[in-house]
């Protein structure tokens, strides 16, 4: 009787010990648009929304009241460590980027306001063209 005791108290002590000195694994949590520093230092005051959207992506948040405002938010939760989060605030006026908030440390030191805007049309190639040849 007394084996049978000491073997069920070892078997819990060994199963309640067990869970926290085996590693478990947690994923690392990623939401919302992936903010890169290369992203954000392409953007230029003066570019217009098409432009935007093509280096940025869609926004994760568009306001319904505020329709000139973008908001792209990203967090990261890596296990045991503080969640990172960026926030990234564009501004239009008159379908052009006039204002850039947020991710700071991302940012270039200065935006110089671009006019005209680059164009984002794409020009057809032109045809390829055999050269005569003579046999």
């Amino acid at each position: 009787m007394q084996l049978i005791c000491r073997t069920i108290f070892v078997t819990l002590f060994l199963a309640i010990a067990g869970c926290s000195l085996i590693p478990v694994y947690y994923p690392d949590v990623q939401q919302g648009n992936i903010i890169t520093q290369n992203d954000v230092r392409q953007l230029q005051l003066g570019m217009t929304p098409a432009q935007v959207l093509y280096i940025m992506g869609p926004p994760i948040l568009k306001q319904n009241f505020i329709l000139n405002r973008w908001d792209y938010v990203y967090t990261m939760k890596k296990p045991r460590k503080p969640m990172v989060e960026r926030r990234l605030a564009l501004y239009f006026e008159a379908d052009r980027l006039v204002r850039i908030e947020g991710a700071a440390k991302l940012r270039a030191p200065a935006l110089s306001p671009v006019y005209p805007a680059p164009s984002m049309t794409r020009t057809k190639p032109e045809p390829y063209s055999t050269p005569a040849t003579t046999y």
